[in-house]
């Protein structure tokens, strides 16, 4: 039997009162309905204030010190275990989508000079994070 699926949404600066579920002057249905269907965790805090760090702490399980992102100008070493790598083992497929910030532009490992066709741009600053 394959394993359950597994959608794990985070997003940036959105209050917990921000979707239909938990504020009736709202209309997020698709939300709400994963909300309601899945697991909502009610109280959750951040390990720190900048997005990096925090997302680091999220996909690896490592406080700060076990990672060592401390902030935005610190990529995550590619030689720390992070969450897809253990579903991966599990034998999920595993897609990031979307704006993940694990990495920075600036110190970003060698790459091509132009992303791979079909791979979206950062439409803020017109930059590409890697392979996706």
């Amino acid at each position: 039997m394959p394993p359950p699926n597994i959608l794990f949404i985070t997003t940036d600066q959105q209050r917990w009162d921000t979707v239909g579920i938990h504020n009736p002057v709202l209309r997020t249905p698709n939300m709400d309905r994963l909300a309601r269907e899945g697991i909502r965790f009610d109280r959750t805090y951040p390990t720190n204030a900048i997005c990096m760090p925090s997302r680091a702490t999220t996909i690896t399980g490592r406080s700060q010190r076990g990672h060592q992102v401390f902030n935005h100008n610190v990529n995550l070493s590619e030689a720390i275990p992070v969450l897809g790598d253990s579903l991966r083992e599990a034998g999920y497929q595993t897609a990031l989508i979307g704006k993940a910030h694990f990495k920075t532009a600036d110190i970003e490992d060698v790459l091509p000079d132009e992303p791979p066709h079909g791979t979206p741009v950062d439409p803020d600053d017109g930059l590409w994070y890697g392979p996706y």
